[in-house]
């Protein structure tokens, strides 16, 4: 994977930084929460997904003249091939059924079933 889609949260930016941002290829979206720059840039180096999304964000919000709306800035990460949703979505799901579709109980041998019947209050 050489590319992801990043979306960083900012507060409302001054028009100047507004009109920088679309100058330099960047979409900038308000929505109900705040405003959201959405850009696409390319993996370097051996960082972690999520650090790495946390750097470019941290160096667009000084670049710009942003304002994050918490520390660390809220990020979302898109890949456009599809690898990191694919992968996230299983572990989404796996977590959703064993929610509410827990691993089956164990089957006990016999011998724990004779430890568990003469411990039994009668």
């Amino acid at each position: 994977m050489a590319t992801i889609e990043l979306s960083v949260e900012v507060a409302s930016p001054s028009a100047e930084s507004a009109a920088r941002l679309e100058s330099a290829g960047y979409a900038l979206f308000r929505s109900t929460l705040g405003w959201r720059v959405v850009f696409v840039t390319t993996l370097v180096g051996t960082y972690s997904l999520r650090s790495h999304a946390h750097l470019v964000a941290l160096e667009l919000i000084k670049d710009f003249g942003l304002t994050a709306l918490t520390q660390p800035p809220t990020v979302s990460l898109h890949d456009p091939d599809g690898d990191i949703d694919l992968r996230m979505a299983s572990l989404v799901l796996e977590d959703a059924r064993r929610a509410s579709d827990p691993d089956p109980l164990r089957i006990l041998t016999r011998r724990e079933l004779r430890q568990v019947r003469q411990y039994r209050p009668r």
